[in-house]
């Protein structure tokens, strides 16, 4: 089913079972450890798994190499009963990058804080074809906005020091005409 890799939580689960004489619950806390990263209770159940092969007559080097195996696991493990859910969102994220990347990096850029990863999506966007225009009083909204296929519109909520109410505020009084217009409209 995945070629001899080992993928699923539960693929651990059938090995700790089958080679180390593991039960069903105590497969299940080596799953559990692998899954959330504790690389500590990894540790501490070397000992029983080892004991558990040693008794069905492995040998130390084949139990080091199985254990070698499955420890780098745990860095990516995850349960096989959310890999259809993961396949459907994948599927849905590359359909929409690909015919609509307007909408979807205006989307993405949107909902991400992490400076370096908003310039790092900028980067991809615009190698991708889209163009980023920039802030303007008259047109950009609290997030990011696909003008058309091809173009976003940078966020007001990228100005510094302008907090959401003051972009209510500008957004609800438009357009404005020039910076005159802009201060008799604006009660600031």
């Amino acid at each position: 089913e995945t070629y001899g890799l080992i993928v699923y939580q539960e693929q651990v689960m059938a090995i700790a079972q089958k080679l180390a004489g593991y039960t069903l619950g105590t497969a299940d806390l080596l799953r559990r450890a692998m899954g959330k990263k504790q690389k500590d209770k990894l540790e501490k159940e070397f000992e029983p798994f080892k004991a558990g092969m040693v008794e069905r007559g492995f040998s130390e080097a084949a139990i080091k190499k199985l254990w070698d195996v499955l420890v780098p696991f745990s860095d990516y493990a995850f349960n096989k009963a959310h890999s259809a859910g993961y396949g459907l969102v994948s599927y849905w994220t590359a359909f929409l990058k690909a015919n609509y990347p307007a909408e979807f990096w205006a989307a993405q850029l949107s909902y991400e804080s992490d400076q370096v990863k908003i310039n790092r999506m900028i980067m991809e966007a615009k190698n991708s074809g889209i163009k980023i225009l920039p802030v303007s009083i008259n047109t950009s909204s609290l997030g990011y906005e696909s003008e058309s296929p091809t173009i976003i519109r940078r966020s007001l909520g990228t100005l510094k020091s302008v907090g959401g109410a003051a972009i209510e505020e500008l957004c609800t009084h438009r357009p404005y005409r020039d910076p005159v217009d802009f201060l008799q409209k604006c009660n600031m």
